[in-house]
């Protein structure tokens, strides 16, 4: 271990059994740092990172210690070697560590403002406050948080601001981290979803030490593969199953928000989590039944009080296996519940909850059509897009012990928000009106470009507005990767049905239907539109084995009042090959996910049957 002397300013190398009492300092990197090569070559002073390391050295001596550790400094980082050696090792040299001083350049205690103008004259443009400073977003500052015994944060001038004791309340607020950690409690007792909670928010300058920096947190060892990408996450996810069986590694909320464009999930047919960010949120919701039945809308949702397993309720039985890595996925002994046909529950843990009763934490998982012990991720159930499910305790009875393989192939994962999706028409929403149901339709608009053939004119991008519709079979519409299609049927007897379908590559398409007022050209960015009582849409329907998606439009009312009384289908049609000479023209991808929407004339007493 290499340790830089206070007085001297000169690096020293110590045995592991021979490393004296030192400070290390916890700061956030910026230009111009110094490194080992700049102190042995002499021209540390001509960097600005300089009196960062001098105001740490002062700091240190001043408080009577003899050698202090820098990352930039103590570690020669053109050895790849010795720098995956010392990431491992660098959770525990901090525990090890006598003080921490947690520096904050770009914070300044606002009682120094006067002396630092007349000392200095430099500018304040760039300070924060302390709750906003950087150091609180990077990835390694985490562990540089809670493993050493006492944590003193400075400001620009290095002056401190207090300790990680005395900001206890703020650091919790701030980090989100439990306070019995921040004050000496062991961060390995707390399930490993809790613990990659806390580094959700945060950001590294690469990619790979997103996983990197998380070793000591989560009490794993690996080599470092600058390069690998994303890979290096899922390398760490498979690490800690070997070294510890805690099934809320899969408990990862995978939708991002709770609004109904797709823009904001982040679906998923893999077991593992693509990032920490994944565990951004935990918003599992009550199954609906047990909602009704409990009367409880709103409930108090803790991660902190997840338990690792489920064992205490559900002791798992002798022939019990730990989850292992294969090369069909990832090997489970779970508690499985069936939900629905080929959709199931798979309880991970217990979720305590004060002045409440305990629930099991289950995952929704999707049974393989041609082998029944291979299993996928699932998200969708009763049409809310979720992957995590709360049951009561008398669901007990209901569950049994199965081995199973579940996916993790990143090759199903994604992970895309609106925001960076590409201008390309890569989905692709083929509409078919039965003919019957055609002569009820008095017009139709969509705010998607139909697609003749293979192209669309770029002048007609905006909307399609056909009145009355075309008798032919079926158009084509084209939109983004994450898109919405709105589509407008008018109805001669004054009622407009509008009928939404959400897309997204690898997702499963989401439909909604809702009626409005006749218009016949309607703002397609109007909110939702309430349907009267007397025309009844019914909840989505799901069946796995076609990708389908259906809903039923009822009529209730009087058989000689003209309404609808169709049946709306959408099931998930697979991907276009075709192509076509690109010019100044939309074109059809060589990829594009398909879809079809069927709107089929449905006989009343046929549909009234159904409702009942």
């Amino acid at each position: 271990m290499r340790l830089l002397n206070t007085s001297t300013l000169e690096v020293q190398e110590f045995l592991e059994s021979q490393v004296p009492e030192y400070v290390i300092l916890s700061h956030t990197w910026r230009k111009e740092e110094v490194t080992l090569q700049d102190l042995l070559s002499g021209k540390a002073p001509t960097k600005k990172g300089y009196t960062k390391l001098t105001g740490c050295c002062k700091k240190a001596k001043d408080d009577g210690f003899t050698y202090c550790w820098i990352d930039t400094c103590c570690i020669d980082k053109t050895s790849s070697a010795e720098l995956s050696e010392d990431i491992n090792s660098m959770y525990q040299w901090y525990k090890n560590a006598e003080i921490c001083y947690a520096y904050l350049e770009d914070v300044i205690d606002w009682k120094d403002v006067t002396a630092y103008f007349i000392s200095n004259g430099h500018s304040l443009n760039g300070l924060k406050s302390f709750t906003n400073s950087k150091w609180f977003t990077r990835g390694w500052t985490l562990q540089e948080l809670i493993a050493p015994p006492i944590v003193e944060f400075y400001d620009a001038f290095w002056s401190e601001m207090g300790t990680r004791s005395s900001l206890q309340e703020t650091l919790t607020l701030v980090t989100g981290i439990n306070r019995d950690v921040l004050t000496g409690g062991n961060p390995l007792d707390y399930a490993v979803a809790v613990r990659l909670s806390w580094a959700a928010r945060r950001e590294t300058s690469r990619l790979e030490d997103k996983a990197y920096c998380l070793f000591g947190i989560l009490g794993v060892n690996m080599p470092l593969l600058y390069g690998e990408g994303k890979r290096a996450f899922r390398r760490l996810q498979e690490e800690i199953l070997r070294v510890d069986e805690d099934y809320t590694l899969f408990a990862w909320d995978a939708s991002l928000s709770r609004g109904r464009f797709p823009g904001g999930y982040a679906m998923t047919e893999s077991l593992l989590a693509n990032s920490p960010s994944d565990f951004k949120t935990f918003m599992p919701i009550v199954d609906p039944v047990s909602r009704e039945l409990s009367g409880e809308s709103k409930l108090p949702h803790r991660r902190e009080n997840l338990s690792k397993t489920c064992f205490s309720v559900l002791p798992p039985p002798e022939d019990h296996s730990p989850p292992q890595m294969t090369s069909r996925g990832c090997r489970l002994s779970l508690p499985l519940f069936r939900h629905e046909e080929r959709s199931w529950y798979g309880c991970l843990a217990c979720l305590d909850r004060p002045s409440f009763d305990t629930l099991l934490l289950c995952i929704m998982l999707r049974q393989d059509e041609g082998n029944e012990s291979r299993f996928e991720r699932d998200w969708d159930t009763s049409g809310e897009q979720v992957t995590l499910i709360c049951l009561p305790l008398n669901t007990l009875k209901d569950f049994r012990y199965a081995s199973i393989y579940v996916t993790t192939s990143m090759n199903d994962h994604w992970q895309t928000f609106a925001s960076s999706v590409q201008a390309e028409s890569d989905s692709l929403v083929q509409l078919v009106i039965d003919p019957a149901l055609r002569s009820e339709i008095s017009h139709e608009f969509l705010n998607r470009t139909a697609v003749r053939g293979c192209v669309a004119d770029e002048d007609s991008m905006d909307s399609t507005d056909v009145s009355p519709p075309p008798p032919d079979a079926s158009d084509w519409y084209y939109g983004k990767q994450i898109d919405n299609f709105q589509f407008r049927f008018g109805h001669a007897g004054g009622q407009d049905l509008v009928v939404v379908v959400y897309v997204h590559v690898n997702h499963n398409p989401y439909l909604t239907a809702e009626f409005g007022p006749s218009m016949k050209s309607p703002d397609v960015r109007q909110g939702p539109l309430v349907p009267p009582p007397s025309l009844p849409i019914s909840q989505p329907t799901l069946d796995r084995s076609l990708d389908r998606k259906v809903l039923q439009i009822e009529h209730s009312t009087d058989g000689n009042d003209p309404a609808w009384a169709i049946h709306v289908s959408l099931r998930r049609a697979g991907s276009s090959r075709e192509g076509c000479p690109a010019m100044r023209r939309i074109l059809f991808l060589s990829d594009a996910k398909t879809y079809v929407l069927e709107l089929t004339k449905r006989r009343l007493l046929k549909v009234c049957s159904q409702s009942d």
